[in-house]
């Protein structure tokens, strides 16, 4: 659900090039992430084997983080299935807005879904690093939050209300409802939109649960690059046969 603000002033119109290059800038904080990692010392996970707990804990609060993160996929893609995958990754101006499914009980359930993501990888950052991530990551949500409710409200006057009574961030017990009912069925109804939008996400959290389970980083790359292929050559295949066959006869 994306709108565009009018470029009425060189503000705006950097407000506007920093949505458009959202994707960007997410993936741009895990630079300095890295480097903050490497000079920080151990990640956070590991001050359980120091204190004692052993390796065996670690790994349960590592899968831990592996099911969170998987958690805000799963938001993510119930998102996806109603507004569609064009939508949330692509760099054109959409119109309108949707108060279905989950954007009933939620103004941003794919951002919610992203903020979830970040939290379950800071426990595997150093102190320093897990900080920058969730400063750093949780500002770019949240700029993209509020920056999308300014355009919908200056676009559509029902909006202010609506904002009103549905919370930006906050779970609700009916949420939670939708989310193991209608959410599963239409996720299941719009698997190839859903799973197209989150391959990556879905091929990281393989690697993800990999590490978690041997700490060995060889088996997260392993078990990405074998997951992302793999999503990759199915979501390839299902196009070629969706698509018309151009040999059979035509009328006229």
């Amino acid at each position: 659900m994306s709108l565009q603000l009018p470029p009425t002033n060189l503000l705006s119109r950097l407000i506007l090039f920093l949505y458009r290059i959202r994707v960007f800038l997410y993936l741009s904080i895990l630079i300095p992430v890295w480097i903050l990692n490497r000079k920080s010392g151990v990640p956070l996970i590991a001050y359980l084997v120091f204190k004692g707990y052993g390796s065996f804990f670690s790994k349960v609060c590592a899968l831990t983080c592996g099911f969170l993160y998987l958690f805000g996929i799963f938001l993510r893609m119930v998102g996806t299935a109603y507004i569609g995958k064009d939508s949330v990754w692509g760099g054109k101006i959409s119109s309108g807005y949707t108060s279905q499914g989950p954007y009933r009980f939620l103004r941003h359930p794919i951002y919610q879904g992203s903020f979830l993501m970040l939290i379950s990888l800071v426990p595997m950052c150093s102190a320093s690093g897990g900080t920058f991530l969730l400063v750093a990551g949780g500002g770019i949500t949240f700029f993209l939050a509020v920056f999308e409710e300014k355009s919908l409200s200056e676009s559509y006057p029902t909006y202010e209300s609506d904002m009103k009574r549905v919370p930006r961030f906050t779970f609700r017990k009916s949420y939670i409802r939708f989310l193991v009912t209608e959410g599963v069925r239409k996720i299941i109804e719009k698997w190839s939109e859903a799973i197209r939008s989150e391959s990556f996400n879905l091929a990281f959290v393989a690697g993800f649960f990999a590490f978690a389970a041997t700490f060995r980083t060889l088996y997260f790359w392993v078990f990405f690059i074998m997951t992302l292929t793999g999503l990759l050559s199915v979501q390839g295949l299902r196009s070629r046969t969706t698509q018309p066959d151009d040999s059979s006869p035509k009328e006229g």
